[in-house]
């Protein structure tokens, strides 16, 4: 810990900051900036398609009226693992990055558990009704491409919100999990930007998103990212 700088003092202080220095006004760290600038418009994305499901907005929840919308479901994952990384980087509270991921985590895997048991647990439209279902066989389910990536990202984010993300081996499994992310929505997305329609779907199951592989593809790297430049960004939250 380094001494106060106070003249005639030479007592050791904490230099522990309740907020990093991005909020502060401070200059901010390259890795900050990059995980802000890929995590911010994604949140942002996931609101506006909530909103959109809640004002029955179809311009807000799809890109083109014959593509695959992103579901409600979805866009709460994605809003709650963004907000995981937000959290963290934002702050020094451990609790919130666990809330969010563990949360997107759980309603990834209970929306897979419906595609592997053939079941529905209502929870499709348990918050709203579907009221454009293009290319879906299930209203307001998400792809189960689209379910793993967010069940691997929020068991992947978790680990922000305790100590063991600077164990190097957490950090190992960190990138290797938000390669295998990125690779599952770059394939997605390939689906709509080339011919290769039946990329962004898994045999006969719905598509994901487009949107939705935009907003994966941005929270893997930005996880990545983090995972990366994790002991550097805590010398700047916590000093």
């Amino acid at each position: 810990r380094p001494f106060c700088g106070q003249k005639h003092c030479g007592q050791k202080h904490s230099k522990v900051r309740p907020f990093a220095p991005i909020v502060e006004g401070v200059k901010a760290s390259l890795f900050q900036r990059a995980i802000i600038l890929l995590t911010a418009p994604v949140a942002t994305t996931a609101v506006l398609v909530l909103l959109g499901w809640c004002l029955r907005i179809p311009a807000w929840v799809q890109i083109r009226s014959n593509w695959v919308p992103m579901v409600f479901n979805t866009a709460l994952c994605i809003l709650f693992l963004a907000l995981t990384i937000l959290s963290r980087v934002m702050t020094v509270s451990r609790f919130w990055p666990r809330l969010f991921a563990s949360s997107a985590a759980l309603l990834a895997a209970a929306t897979l558990s419906q595609y592997m048991v053939g079941g529905n647990l209502g929870i499709d439209e348990l918050f709203v009704k579907a009221f454009t279902v293009t290319l879906n066989a299930h209203p307001g389910r998400m792809a189960p491409n689209t379910g793993l990536c967010l069940l691997l990202l929020g068991m992947v984010l978790f680990p922000l919100g305790s100590g063991t993300a600077s164990n190097t081996f957490v950090a190992l499994v960190q990138k290797l999990v938000a390669s295998a992310v990125f690779a599952i929505a770059g394939v997605a997305l390939l689906g709509y930007l080339t011919p290769l329609h039946t990329a962004a779907a898994w045999g006969s199951q719905s598509k994901m998103a487009a949107h939705t592989a935009g907003c994966i593809l941005a929270l893997s790297l930005a996880a990545h990212i983090f995972a990366l430049g994790k002991r550097k960004l805590d010398q700047e939250v916590f000093g």
